[in-house]
């Protein structure tokens, strides 16, 4: 999946949202299949959808990647145990799950944030986005300035020595 960006959408009173159509094309390979898994985000309060090819290798990668500690096991409870598989219908609607809407605050009826990053999508309860990115670490805007090529700290500092 390589669509990056941010959309509001609505659920409806049966908990489904419409695929934007200029996300289809980049959520579901040319001929491929139509099931998406979604589930919690290992970190954040938002919810992760992936399409079905990209969630085997993703959870494949997880689950080779841990050791057994109980924090890999609390990972793998979130993330992979609560995952859930659905099929898109004909008028390309995705139900969100009771028990994860639930857990990520994402109310039937009302407006959330769908976001493109890292090749799948995030669903976010409008108040938790707004926070998240708003309340950026410092290791965060650092990493900003480096890949913008924007002085650091250090260098803006340094070069007022």
């Amino acid at each position: 999946m390589n669509w990056e960006g941010s959309k509001s959408l609505r659920l409806d009173a049966k908990g489904r949202f419409v695929v934007p159509v200029d996300l289809r094309t980049a959520l579901l390979p040319s001929g491929g299949s139509r099931v998406l898994t979604i589930t919690r985000h290992f970190e954040e309060e938002c919810l992760c959808v992936f399409h079905e090819d990209d969630w085997q290798l993703k959870r494949s990668q997880f689950l080779h990647a841990t050791i057994a500690q109980r924090s890999d096991q609390l990972m793998i409870r979130r993330f992979i145990a609560q995952a859930v598989s659905a099929e898109l219908d004909a008028n390309w609607r995705f139900t969100v799950p009771p028990i994860l809407r639930n857990q990520v605050e994402i109310a039937v009826r009302e407006n959330f944030t769908l976001i493109g990053v890292h090749g799948h999508l995030e669903l976010w309860q409008n108040q938790h986005f707004d926070r998240a990115i708003t309340n950026l670490p410092s290791e965060a805007s650092e990493k900003c300035r480096q890949v913008f090529s924007y002085p650091t700290d250090d260098s803006e500092q340094a070069r007022q020595s």
